[in-house]
């Protein structure tokens, strides 16, 4: 009778519920839960709301891992074992609906006097630079620590609690205390580098190289590149391999075995992976979204009015930077236009996401925070 009513009729959930007590017929938790896992969580909060049995849903730890898991990936591999899931979950759906409907607080960070070149988050840090690097607390918005420099600087990383960065010259910093160290070729290997699996992944002219960063002994060479290699991507256990004739190959970390290799129809400026895509943003403000698999195209995007300088992703968004001094948000599995933000003067040249917060740094020598976190 049941399977007859659900086939004919549309379900009225409180109905149905309670119709289960009032007959005496107990619910087993396994039964709620595999119920539960067709449902969206407005449902399932509908359920739980509507009968006092099905309550028991809003505290079950597994099910709310899941739906992190499923709809909010990149932060669920952050959750701590002390984080409340149904309380991490609402959150994270706010900080999407702020986004959706471009309900933020924007906070501009001014100290710099050159251009914001490149920019990191380390343990709820801000790490910018220009010919200075400066450090800002995320939480108060307020800055740190200033370590001089003498020219732009162009990359910086951490490496074992040391802050490392390259202008014309390499300079360490003991990252906690701010105390200058003594430069060496290896921390110049793991700035210009890819880290994976304690592995240092770096490239010279169109030959990859692979190699232990204690012992500086070379483990692989991967060769395949008929031009100068442009840039790599790490990423879930593959390398992406991009060069100047538009090719881009895919190898197996773990074997140096090349598995395919397709062609990009437009030289990018910057290129990120996400998932099972690939994501090429180009000088003509053109972000390519291809598959990871077979190279087809499943996107492109052409909002932006001049050429993208800079990508990232995160839980199933793109977030691409500009030098038409616009930030943009897009869904990554439709491609649709979710969000422009408006506030620099000048080229975006970086971008970070961290906890709700959209960081941005510019050539009007500012860094801006869009703060998506419901207050």
């Amino acid at each position: 009778m049941t399977s007859n009513i659900c086939a004919t009729h549309p379900i009225d959930h409180s109905s149905q519920v309670i119709s289960f007590e009032d007959h005496g017929i107990p619910i087993p938790n396994d039964i709620l839960k595999l119920i539960a896992s067709f449902l969206t969580p407005a449902d399932i909060v509908h359920f739980g709301l509507a009968n006092r049995r099905l309550s028991i849903l809003f505290s079950d730890m597994e099910l709310w891992n899941s739906l992190l898991r499923k709809h909010f990936p990149d932060s669920y591999e952050k959750l701590k074992p002390t984080t409340e899931s149904l309380s991490f979950y609402k959150h994270l759906t706010l900080i999407e609906n702020n986004i959706k409907t471009g309900k933020y607080r924007l906070q501009t960070l001014e100290g710099h006097q050159h251009v914001v070149s490149c920019m990191m988050v380390y343990e709820d840090k801000l790490i910018s630079s220009d010919d200075t690097i400066k450090i800002w607390d995320l939480h108060t918005e307020k800055e740190l620590m200033t370590l001089p420099g003498d020219t732009i600087i162009h990359r910086i990383a951490i490496y074992e609690g040391k802050l490392i960065a390259a202008s014309l010259e390499l300079k360490v910093w003991d990252f906690h205390t701010g105390q200058e160290l003594q430069p060496s070729q290896k921390y110049l290997d793991i700035l210009f580098s890819k880290n994976y699996d304690g592995k240092i992944i770096n490239f010279l002219y169109k030959t990859i190289m692979i190699s232990d960063p204690h012992t500086g002994q070379m483990l692989q060479t991967l060769n395949g590149h008929q031009t100068l290699i442009d840039s790599l991507i790490v990423h879930d256990g593959n390398l992406i391999s991009l060069s100047y004739d538009g090719a881009i190959k895919i190898w197996d970390m773990r074997t140096g075995q090349e598995l395919r290799q397709f062609q990009r129809k437009e030289l990018s400026d910057c290129a990120a992976a996400y998932e099972d895509k690939i994501i090429l943003g180009s000088w003509s403000g053109a972000i390519e979204i291809l598959d990871l698999h077979t190279g087809q195209q499943l996107h492109l995007l052409k909002e932006h009015q001049r050429g993208v300088s800079c990508l990232t992703a995160y839980n199933g968004k793109l977030f691409s930077g500009s030098w038409d001094s616009t930030i943009k948000i897009w869904d990554l599995h439709t491609g649709k236009l979710l969000q422009t933000l408006k506030g620099h003067q000048e080229r975006i040249l970086c971008l970070a996401v961290h906890d709700g917060k959209i960081i941005s740094g510019s050539a009007d020598c500012t860094i801006k925070i869009w703060d998506f976190i419901p207050k």
